[in-house]
């Protein structure tokens, strides 16, 4: 059967088909990767795999057999093994970056940071400035207008928002 990660919680994956059946897998032995990628899960949230349901149907459970080939995937540095990288997600259509510029204020480095790493994996990025309500001094605007622009002058879409007024 095949199937999308959905979920990825230490050896276990939760494996959706597309009748939207979830399966709880494990990966069975070693499993075939075409990639010369050095990662610490082999497996990733947006993989589409193949996988076999155990005999009791009503169990649903299953061993993942083989990871299908990958569009793009978005990786981190592993903390404890510096030669090897953790996958972070895979498959990947478009990415929303959520950030703030009060409480938290989040640097343009981190966004920067982010930005480089979905380019070079042809990942769309949109970002969404949250927390309006708290924008209130004229300077504050003038700096997130100002931040937006330079993103929007290079092509990413920007979108504002507040949960507390609901925009």
């Amino acid at each position: 059967m095949e199937g999308l990660i959905i979920k990825s919680t230490g050896s276990f994956y939760n494996v959706r088909t597309a009748q939207g059946v979830v399966y709880t897998c494990t990966a069975r032995g070693k499993l075939k990767i075409t990639t010369t990628l050095k990662a610490t899960n082999p497996i990733a949230v947006g993989d589409w795999v193949q996988f076999v349901p155990n005999q009791n149907e009503n169990e649903k459970q299953g061993s993942i057999t083989s990871i299908n080939n990958r569009t793009n995937f978005l990786v981190r540095k592993s903390t404890n093994l510096s030669k090897q990288v953790h996958i972070i997600a895979a498959n990947i259509d478009q990415a929303y970056l959520i950030a703030t510029t009060r409480y938290p204020d989040v640097p343009m480095r981190f966004i920067d940071r982010f930005l480089v790493t979905c380019e070079a994996y042809n990942i769309e990025v949109c970002i969404v400035f949250n927390k309006m309500d708290l924008i209130n001094t004229q300077d504050d605007k003038e700096y997130l207008l100002g931040m937006a622009q330079i993103y929007q002058q290079i092509g990413y879409k920007i979108f504002f928002t507040s949960t507390t007024d609901q925009q």
